[in-house]
């Protein structure tokens, strides 16, 4: 790493790629913080339908030395690009080097540089939607794959309809058939449904939430009458923590 490195440190190819794998659904770009406790991005797609932010904590990085807080603009596809190249065990080396603008990264021998962005030229940060919503769910990443999968057959839009009996159901409709996907109150490892709502969801957007999603991750959902929906996971034994929020598509009478 340069001696010009003002922020530096050694992660897992795994878990970088985990944190990318986030945003590359919905943008191309956005800001990397750097702080004493890791670092935290947060965009939205252009269409503010969708709303993905995602912190890594220092408990991720086999190193990790910040000695001030740092702000760099990235390309998430071509970090992706890059990290395509390592080997999902290999150990990254990274440090931002603000005279030459660039990422520098090595692992396995590879020595790659990335041209950082300006930060004032990617767009804000959005704020999460503070909004009470009155009903929970816990749903594997399984569960949520399932349930995605049964819409896609019938339909563009997944409708989530929550019942006080504690179940949860997704429904995809189309001009002819429908699929459902019922999860009762015994197939999740919580819920706490409150009010008898439904919202209904572009399905492409919600696809495009759940593919970060590892394997075997548990998604806590929030959802209302005609509400934002908010997603909220965890990884790398909690060192990566990602919330997200997802418009409704509100249809009239």
């Amino acid at each position: 790493m340069s001696d010009e490195s003002v922020v530096s440190g050694i992660i897992s190819a795994s878990a970088l790629q985990q944190y990318v794998d986030v945003f590359t659904p919905i943008v191309d770009e956005g800001r990397v913080h750097f702080g004493d406790d890791g670092i935290y991005t947060g965009v939205v797609d252009s269409a503010n339908v969708a709303m993905q932010e995602a912190e890594l904590s220092r408990n991720a990085f086999e190193a990790y030395d910040s000695p001030g807080a740092a702000t760099i603009g990235v390309s998430f596809n071509r970090l992706d690009e890059v990290l395509d190249v390592a080997d999902s065990g290999a150990l990254v080396h990274f440090g931002v080097n603000m005279e030459t603008r660039k990422l520098e990264l090595q692992f396995d021998g590879v020595e790659q540089d990335v041209a950082t962005i300006d930060p004032d030229a990617i767009r804000q940060e959005p704020d999460q939607p503070d909004v009470d919503l009155p009903n929970m769910a816990a749903l594997t990443q399984a569960q949520l794959d399932q349930a995605i999968e049964v819409a896609d057959l019938n339909s563009d839009h997944i409708e989530v309809v929550g019942a006080t009996d504690g179940s949860v159901t997704f429904v995809g409709s189309g001009d002819i058939d429908e699929g459902r996907v019922v999860f009762e109150d015994a197939d999740l490892s919580f819920a706490e449904v409150n009010e008898d709502t439904s919202s209904l969801f572009s399905l492409e957007y919600v696809t495009e939430l759940h593919d970060p999603v590892p394997k075997g991750v548990e998604v806590e959902l929030w959802f209302g009458e005609e509400f934002p929906m908010k997603w909220h996971w965890k990884s790398e034994d909690g060192a990566l923590t990602v919330d997200a929020s997802l418009a409704p598509r509100i249809r009239s009478d």
